[in-house]
């Protein structure tokens, strides 16, 4: 029955509070089924706990769903390794999902996440290899691939620049002919956009632009061409690049807003609005609207939607 429950937001079955009263209907099932007696071993542990703290994350809940995943790493089950990175990275997304809802309003406890999503990738990193250095980029495993590019994320929100671009491109340029890249157009954007953001704050701007410009040719989503584009133009200003060229990226990123379908007049964007779009601290922006959604159990969209959160708080 948890099960079931765990997959309809795969499915799109229901919405609204229908979603929500299944979800909540499959943590109770999970919760039951990891107190049956002599059903307490490693092997249903390890079935259990990770859907429970999944259907707990899509609930927004996701204190809860760090504490059920934090079962798997005490100890008192032998979990395949397999299993117990997934948990590791799962645990470092919440902790970063739950970075961007405390926002910059309340920095101890946003320092607290960042650097508990940061033990997680880092431990995540060790199952595979038990002596490896993650934070100096020099991991073999294939399966780390995935963390340096999560490290790049969790070093770029706590303004570790030089970390953020170390990671970001260990993974691009280790990425080139793995599956990640061709089958996620979108993940490997992501990376690339951590990378430029950082090179800025380095003051390596010509830098920045090529990450940027090698970012946009991936033909991800639109979603993720909004803050691109943004902050392509802020570095071309700075470059000093000649008007044809600034106005070809306008065009572009207003172009991305209408297939993104973020429906804004020409008349609306000032030098000073695609500015801010494309600054660093966009990521820590609309935590209003991220503890909404979070609350109203849209997690996924809170961590895919990003870009267009900034965009929206700051030109709307």
């Amino acid at each position: 029955l948890g099960e079931v429950c765990r997959v309809y937001p795969d499915y799109d079955l229901c919405s609204g509070h229908d979603l929500r009263a299944v979800l909540e209907q499959g943590v109770e099932a999970f919760q039951k089924a990891s107190e049956v007696p002599g059903l307490s071993d490693g092997r249903h542990a390890a079935f259990n706990l990770p859907k429970l703290a999944g259907c707990l994350r899509s609930l927004g809940r996701l204190g809860e769903a760090a504490v059920a995943l934090g079962r798997l790493f005490d100890g008192a089950w032998d979990i395949e390794p397999k299993t117990l990175w997934e948990a590791h990275r799962v645990a470092s997304e919440i902790a970063m999902a739950r970075a961007w809802a405390v926002g910059e309003d309340e920095p101890e406890g946003r320092v607290a996440f960042l650097s508990e999503a940061e033990r997680h990738a880092i431990e995540a990193g060790r199952v595979w290899e038990p002596e490896g250095n993650l934070t100096a980029a020099a991991s073999e495993h294939p399966n780390n691939l995935l963390i340096h590019s999560l490290l790049a994320w969790v070093y770029l929100n706590k303004h570790e620049w030089q970390a953020a671009a170390t990671q970001a491109q260990f993974f691009l340029d280790a990425d080139g002919q793995s599956r990640i890249g061709r089958e996620n157009a979108n993940f490997r954007a992501r990376t690339a956009f951590v990378l430029a953001q950082a090179l800025v704050e380095l003051g390596n701007l010509r830098g920045a632009a090529a990450a940027l410009r090698e970012l946009l040719q991936y033909g991800p989503d639109p979603r993720f061409q909004v803050l691109p584009l943004a902050a392509l133009l802020r570095v071309q200003r700075q470059l000093g690049e000649p008007k044809e060229a600034l106005d070809l990226t306008i065009a572009e990123f207003l172009q991305a807003c209408q297939r993104a379908e973020i429906q804004f007049s020409l008349d609306r964007f000032s030098e000073e609005q695609l500015e801010a779009l494309s600054s660093p601290d966009a990521v820590g922006v609309s935590v209003r609207r991220a503890r909404a959604m979070l609350d109203s159990g849209r997690v996924e969209e809170v961590i895919e939607m990003l870009p267009i959160m900034v965009a929206v708080a700051r030109l709307g």
